[in-house]
């Protein structure tokens, strides 16, 4: 027994009452199998010191006992580091651990079920602890199938549920290593097809294993820029037509060709589609080169001549557009002083103007009923309704 290597000192650091629950457990077996237990409970308290470490002596210094030589008992002395390392019992935490534990991605059915009764010991349970681990083993495991053939178990003990799930890691083990050895059994199988590759079907040749295998050699193509065999069918780029000079069997990126004909076609239609979906065009400005009334300029838009017509035709210029050159003017206002002593001369000079809608024709006087209990509300003016003109003019 002089060859037992004892246990590793307390680590009073993390998790105290996990660290001290696993160290005592290790300690209290080793002085059985070395025969400390049966000498004097001196030499016992003496081995637990040495073997706790020198934090842990340090700690034993400032305990106070209430006898003298109480120090010497090993039950007071594990008593004392006891309540040190489990100074208070939070039995609503301890359980909600209990109760959320959920099997691991990798970990076995085994281990979680070790886990879950671990945890179980400090729950105080009593008579449910074995239905509650199983309860927690139904919630827990990862996989759907497995909980849902649990369910379907009436009255199902915990050990039937651990056994349910040992069979099933088994057998998904199994079929992992089955699907693995199919695997390799087909890639085999295509790595020695591949070193005979067949002709295609649109070929007339025949078929020659030492001629296909020579034809096969991997090199860069001049057509598509890539590598693949010396077949001409095997090129990506056969059958293809060029961007650039529009001739086929090759890329753009890869032309030789100089000329740009196609490419000229290309940038004209790329413009012209553009052109089309816009709104606006700018023209530029329009002057008057001669001294009469008219005036004319050249308009060119897409080498295509624009000519300005007198007729009923949608402008050409819209309502911005003339406001902002000058060409027309919105009048908002007209003064007293615009129209004269009266406004008889500006009725006269533009008559179209002042008939029509807005004139009441009917003479007469018109009543309206108001009720003087009403407070009156001023409505602004609208625009007459196009259903309602021919009776109003009526």
């Amino acid at each position: 027994m002089e060859q037992l290597k004892p246990p590793g000192e307390l680590c009073l650091e993390g998790n105290l009452a996990e660290n001290w629950r696993k160290w005592i457990q290790s300690f209290e077996l080793f002085p059985i199998a070395s025969e400390i237990s049966e000498k004097s409970e001196k030499v016992q308290c003496a081995t637990f010191l040495h073997i706790a470490g020198e934090e842990a002596r340090a700690i034993f210094n400032a305990f106070d006992f209430a006898m003298v030589g109480d120090e010497h008992k090993i039950d007071i002395l594990k008593d004392k580091f006891k309540q040190y390392c489990e100074p208070r019992k939070n039995l609503t935490f301890i359980r909600h651990q209990f109760f959320t534990r959920s099997q691991g991605p990798t970990e076995t059915i085994d281990a979680f079920a070790t886990d879950l009764k671990n945890k179980a010991k400090h729950c105080e349970f009593g008579t449910l602890i074995d239905s509650l681990i199983r309860d927690r083993i139904v919630g827990g495991i990862r996989s759907d199938q497995l909980r849902a053939r649990q369910l379907r178990e009436a009255g199902l003990p915990l050990l039937k549920a651990i056994d349910i799930c040992r069979a099933s890691e088994a057998s998904s083990n199994q079929l992992k290593e089955f699907n693995d050895d199919n695997d390799k059994s087909l890639h085999t199988l295509q790595s020695q097809r591949s070193k005979f590759p067949y002709p295609s079907k649109f070929s007339n040749t025949s078929f020659n294993p030492r001629q296909q295998q020579s034809n096969y050699v991997s090199k860069k193509c001049g057509n598509c820029g890539g590598e693949h065999s010396s077949l001409l069918k095997a090129c990506p780029a056969f059958g293809k037509t060029c961007y650039h000079c529009r001739k086929e069997n090759h890329f753009a990126r890869v032309c030789r060709s100089k000329s740009t004909p196609a490419s000229a076609n290309k940038q004209a239609f790329q413009v012209d589609e553009i052109i089309d979906d816009m709104d606006d065009f700018f023209i530029g400005t329009v002057k008057n080169s001669s001294g009469d009334d008219g005036w004319s300029e050249n308009i060119l838009i897409n080498n295509k001549p624009i000519e300005i017509i007198d007729e009923e035709a949608p402008s050409l210029l819209g309502r911005k557009t003339c406001l902002e050159l000058g060409l027309i003017e919105r009048i908002m206002t007209i003064n007293q002083s615009d129209c004269g002593n009266n406004g008889d001369d500006t009725l006269n000079q533009y008559p179209d103007l002042f008939t029509g809608l807005g004139c009441i024709k009917s003479a007469g006087s018109h009543h309206i009923e108001v009720d003087p209990n009403i407070n009156p509300v001023v409505h602004p003016p609208r625009k007459v309704p196009a259903a309602l003109r021919l009776r109003i003019q009526k």
